[in-house]
């Protein structure tokens, strides 16, 4: 008997999300994306279901989430079948997707399975043909570069776009009008019985767009703006299938690839609790972006992404944790731990660079003994392309730094009591608040400020300063810099008080 596996990537994901910069189209291609497969408690649906459908492959399926499917079958005929028939629903349904597929056959489903692993490595991406072909008279796209095209009931008789009136080429219009067949990727992210009622924006501004059914993004009162572009993936996954193939049959590696999606998606309505408690007007301040297998990534009020980053960890460790040792043969396996990385930047701000950077963020995050959590505040124009350029900027001398790469969430929870601790005036007020910004230019000068803003803070009243000296201590913080190696907790403090307070 031999065994066929199929499996298909997509690549250049935030280059295809966030092509335009625009919210709607970020969220018409999130959607597009989540609806090309379905669960495996599901069963196949979406683009590839239907196509399974259609050719009458019935596949064994280990993964089909996020971007990806992975299964299994015997009928070599049908596959070619579905592979051909795939491949021209997606050029058709999503223009402009870049992904790889391969199929491969083996004497085992693993043999096989690997086989598709080790050939999708070795193929180059599928790309669509850029149609229409434009003439070198042509008028690019205005957002994206592209050539202007026609879509049936996504252009007007003037040729441009009905929601935004403005020329689009292909992949954006079909990202728009899939937008508008409805939002179930949003809809994973709270509990089926939290759901009436909510919705989920689509601009930023009130004259982004000209559509009746755009809804706006609930900043609030803030005068100053700010979103959170979150990325969280799961520690060990690659080590923890390694083994699970050798301990338990290829049935129950199917039901623990589901299991875990299911406790990811979990895990994600727990830390959306607090999103939609803030919701204005049945309007959640965020949009989801990707949830697939143990990825998460969702943009957020920039006020909402610290506690949504700890209840995430929280809820995950535990769900995920279940999920695995829910099989006899690994109930020894040690507790699942998440990496996050988040980055805080203004609503006209690339996304794709700050979708790069919290990618970047989540892997110096990386440690399968803990759950950590690295962020960025970004104050200027220019968003950094590397964690490397970060601590560059942050190195004052060889055993003294400014930006500490991760943090465990015991920590950052410290961190976070410290921020709230400096918003406070009885604390906050006066000099412990400039010390950030004097470290950053002289080492003495913001240690004197320190002593002195610390005996000023006494001054006020013992308590005050008893709740300071705890914060601290907590932090790790006995004096300006941490006792672990030279970094500044305040600082990290600062832009965490930033980041939670209403102006971000």
């Amino acid at each position: 008997m031999v065994f066929q596996a199929y499996l298909f990537e997509i690549r250049q994901i935030q280059s295809y999300v966030f092509a335009t910069g625009k919210l709607r189209d970020a969220s018409g291609a999130s959607e597009l994306i989540d609806a090309i497969s379905g669960d495996v408690g599901e069963g196949v649906s979406g683009l590839a279901g239907r196509v399974l459908q259609a050719v009458g492959l019935d596949p064994t399926v280990f993964r089909a989430a996020g971007g990806v499917l992975d299964f299994t079958c015997l009928e070599p005929d049908l596959l070619r079948r579905f592979r051909a028939t795939f491949r021209l629903t997606l050029a058709k349904q999503a223009p402009g997707l870049v992904f790889n597929d391969c199929t491969a056959a083996g004497e085992t489903v693993a043999k096989a399975r690997d086989a598709a692993r080790n050939g999708i490595a070795a193929e180059g991406p599928v790309r669509g043909a850029a149609f229409p072909l434009g003439s070198p008279m042509l008028r690019p796209a205005q957002r994206s570069g592209g050539n202007p095209a026609i879509l049936r009931g996504a252009t007007g008789q003037d040729g441009r776009c009905v929601i935004t009136k403005e020329f689009a080429d292909l992949p954006t219009l079909a990202k728009r009008q899939y937008l508008k067949r409805g939002q179930t990727l949003a809809g994973k992210f709270v509990a089926r019985n939290q759901r009436a009622g909510l919705q989920w924006p689509t601009v930023f501004r009130e004259d982004e767009d000209e559509a009746s059914d755009r809804v706006i993004f609930p900043f609030g009162e803030k005068s100053i703006p700010r979103v959170a572009v979150l990325h969280a993936d799961g520690n060990g996954m690659g080590k923890l299938f390694v083994e699970a193939v050798q301990r338990l049959s290829i049935e129950e590696v199917r039901f623990l690839s589901g299991r875990l999606t299911a406790a990811t998606q979990a895990a994600v309505q727990c830390a959306m609790l607090r999103v939609v408690e803030a919701a204005e007007e049945g309007v959640v301040p965020a949009r989801p972006i990707l949830l697939g297998g143990d990825d998460v990534t969702v943009i957020l009020r920039a006020d909402l992404a610290s506690q949504f980053a700890l209840d995430f960890a929280c809820a995950y460790e535990r769900l995920a944790t279940a999920a695995v040792r829910g099989f006899a043969a690994l109930q020894d396996w040690p507790v699942l731990t998440t990496k996050i990385g988040f980055v805080v930047i203004g609503p006209n701000q690339p996304f794709a660079q700050a979708y790069r950077l919290a990618e970047e963020l989540a892997r110096e995050a990386r440690d399968p003994g803990q759950s950590k959590v690295a962020f960025y505040r970004v104050t200027g124009a220019a968003i950094p392309e590397k964690a490397e350029d970060i601590a560059a900027q942050g190195k004052a001398d060889e055993d003294f730094t400014l930006w500490r790469a991760a943090h465990g969430m015991a920590e950052f929870e410290s961190l976070r009591a410290l921020a709230r601790l400096l918003d406070d005036d009885d604390v906050g007020r006066g000099g412990l608040r400039k010390v950030p910004e004097v470290v950053k230019t002289s080492r003495e000068d913001a240690q004197r400020l320190f002593v002195r803003a610390k005996q000023v803070v006494k001054a006020r009243g013992e308590t005050v300063a008893h709740e300071l000296d705890a914060a601290l201590a907590a932090a790790g913080m006995p004096d300006l810099t941490a006792a672990d190696g030279g970094w500044v907790p305040l600082l990290a403090a600062h832009d965490l008080a930033h980041i939670d307070r209403s102006q971000a």
